[in-house]
This record gives structure tokens, sequence and C-alpha cells, in this order.
């Protein structure tokens, strides 16, 4: 189905890309009911957001190159970052600030507040694991937060 002219799909923005603790609506499992109906009717669980010249707009350069598994772990939503693995969502996709959804797990101010979120960083790591994919070490807290 249609996205907006940053490419944000109707999917994606029900996973979380744009979400902010505080200033978005729905619940997790709310999020994940609206994911799987939205994917029963044609959206890519792999789409990507694309925000031209990375220079913010809307949402800011941090969700540029962002996908499902992104917004999910930003949403704080642990059933549908497993529902979106056990979907095919790429694990090692980077956004354009080069981070993959395990980095934002591991910490991130992407979505407004500081935010870590440890079982999700296991579950990303442990899915990434099966699948023979590289673990990066974690990113250093301080560029993550001031960048």
């Amino acid at each position: 189905s249609l996205g907006t002219s940053q490419n944000v799909t109707p999917l994606l923005a029900a996973a979380g890309i744009g979400y902010a603790i505080g200033e978005s609506a729905g619940t997790p499992e709310e999020a994940l009911e609206v994911v799987k109906l939205l994917k029963g009717l044609g959206n890519d669980v792999k789409a990507t957001a694309d925000f031209p010249g990375s220079g913010g707009g809307f949402m800011g350069a941090g969700w540029n190159g962002s996908g499902a598994l992104h917004g999910a772990v930003i949403r704080g939503a642990k059933e549908l970052v497993v529902w979106l693995i056990a979907e095919g969502a790429p694990l090692d996709h980077k956004n354009k600030s080069g981070d993959m959804a395990l980095d934002l797990a591991r910490g991130s101010s992407l979505g407004v507040t500081y935010h870590v979120q440890p079982e999700l960083a296991d579950i990303l790591e442990k899915a990434m694991s099966a699948k023979g994919l590289p673990i990066p070490p974690p990113k250093d807290v301080a560029a993550t937060v001031y960048r």
C-alpha cells in the first residue's frame, strides 16, 4: 500500500517509525494487531523510511532508512519485535545513522528520550545468532546520546 513522500508506509508508522514516548497513541499490543492487519493487506515488513537529504524535516534524520524493527524497538513492543523477526524483517539492516534495531535496543535517544531495552537487545542478539549474523559490539553510549 502507499506510503508518504518519505516512504513511511502504514505498516512502518504502526510499527513505530516516528514514535515518541508520551506523544504517540496506541499500546504495543494494538501496534502488533495493526501491523499484522497491514501486512495482510500487502504492506512489506522490509520497507524502510526515506528522508531525502537526511536534514531532519518531519521526525528528523534519525529515522532516515529505518525499518519496522527500528520502530518496534523504539516503541518498546516486545511481541511486535518477535513477530517482525518471524516475518522476515531484516535483523542486520542499518538506518542512515548506521544503527541496526539492536543498536537502538542497547540504547538510543531516537524517539525523544534516552531509552535502554536490554530484553529487546537479547531477543535481537539471539535471532541474529540463530541466522548466523555477526553481532556487533555495543556502541559508545556518549556517541549515541549526543549525535
